[in-house]
């Protein structure tokens, strides 16, 4: 029972933070689908989860690794971005300035990446049921093709600079050749 208000905390933390972070102007119908959807796939998931206890030790591990991975992605990414109202999912609006700083510089959509990992975090809090799978994978969906169409508006915007900030990063996760060993003792000897 814990597990389950622990990720319905961070829902309300995620969707608070949403309410400050970004642009209310920017509004788009495919955000608010995005948005009821969520709300809705958390109420089902939390009572699913709450009829299927008590839960198994490894799936309440993973779950909490996931949430706690979710909020600490989630930080970073809005401290990266704070004070810049930025647009919501699904805008055509021109971005002022690309963020690249921070998580940013490793990963271009942290913010999904953190939504993700919410959403997995339900996979194990349900004891892996195909509700919570197939929620997963209807939202990885709607977060691949919001970075998608991101990447277009933000390829148009910003030009060559995109670019080279496309290659360097990865869309959800760092890419792994930034965290292999070569990039470690890189950075190693730049620190010592």
């Amino acid at each position: 029972m814990l597990l389950v208000l622990i990720n319905l905390v961070f829902f309300v933390q995620i969707s608070i933070a949403s309410i400050r972070h970004f642009n209310p102007e920017s509004r788009s119908f495919g955000n608010e689908c995005v948005r009821v959807g969520s709300v809705v796939g958390s109420v089902v998931l939390t009572i699913q989860s709450v009829t299927r206890l008590p839960l198994p030790a490894l799936n309440s591990l993973s779950s909490l690794i996931a949430i706690f991975g979710a909020f600490a992605v989630f930080q970073f990414a809005t401290s990266a971005t704070q004070g810049q109202r930025l647009d919501v999912v699904f805008t055509n609006g021109s971005p002022r300035k690309l963020v690249s700083g921070g998580i940013y510089s490793r990963v271009r959509n942290p913010m999904y990446s953190s939504y993700l990992l919410y959403w997995f975090s339900w996979i194990m809090a349900s004891q892996i049921s195909w509700i919570s799978i197939f929620i997963f994978v209807a939202f990885a969906g709607v977060y691949f093709l919001a970075a998608r169409h991101e990447e277009k508006v933000l390829g148009t915007a910003f030009r060559d600079h995109y670019q080279k900030y496309f290659k360097e990063t990865g869309r959800f996760l760092p890419r792994l050749e930034k965290c292999g060993p070569i990039h470690l003792r890189a950075r190693l000897r730049r620190w010592l």
